[in-house]
């Protein structure tokens, strides 16, 4: 019945069903009324066992919700399955700036990429965004951060925090170069193939 009344809502901002024991059924319903409610900001799910299912149909519904800001799924014995699928959601989402996930079955490195990820959402002020990045190319030798940060700059301010970025840190700057460049060429081998010519095709 929540569930329900969630789709037809234009008022209520606030939902707390923290420990009311709906599963992943439940949270599914709740996911569904997410795609399409535009209200709602504040959710609150904690300790309602609802799984890595649930956590998945949760996160689809981050691809698509553009009003929730803070989501709380604590303690949900959510597996690592559950979490991926969130993190891989919050790449899409560009508006969820606190989620509370402490408490579930997933080891600290997913943890921290969760909560970095929400971090890059959050606006966090540069310097903390600079370690998370800068970490993630030198751990990983991938720009995986970073390409989430740079496909989230569709606005002035966004753009403009991405040069700061740059401007600070070198290692920043040459990623953000390079990733670029890459996606000139790749601009360019698509053209090209569209009128019919082949980069690499030599003539014979």
């Amino acid at each position: 019945a929540m569930a329900e009344a969630l789709h037809d809502n234009t008022t209520l901002t606030t939902l707390d069903l923290g420990s009311s024991e709906i599963g992943d059924d439940g949270a599914k319903a709740i996911a569904e009324a997410l795609r399409d409610n535009t209200t709602l900001t504040t959710l609150y799910l904690g300790g309602n066992d609802i799984g890595d299912g649930g956590a998945k149909a949760i996160a689809e519904a981050l691809r698509v919700n553009t009003t929730l800001t803070t989501l709380n799924l604590i303690g949900n014995e959510i597996g690592v399955d559950g979490a991926t699928v969130i993190a891989e959601a919050l790449r899409d989402n560009t508006t969820l700036t606190t989620l509370t996930f402490f408490g579930n079955n997933i080891d600290s490195d997913l943890q921290d990429r969760i909560e970095q990820l929400v971090k890059i959402n959050a606006d966090a002020p540069a310097e903390e965004i600079i370690p998370i990045i800068t970490s993630d190319l030198q751990a990983t030798g991938s720009s995986t951060l970073l390409n989430v940060l740079i496909e989230k700059t569709n606005n002035d301010d966004a753009a403009a925090r991405l040069e700061l970025l740059c401007d600070q840190n070198e290692t920043i700057r040459a990623a953000v170069q390079s990733i670029r460049n890459r996606a000139m060429e790749e601009e360019m081998v698509a053209a090209a193939t569209r009128q019919g010519y082949c980069p690499w095709k030599r003539a014979l």
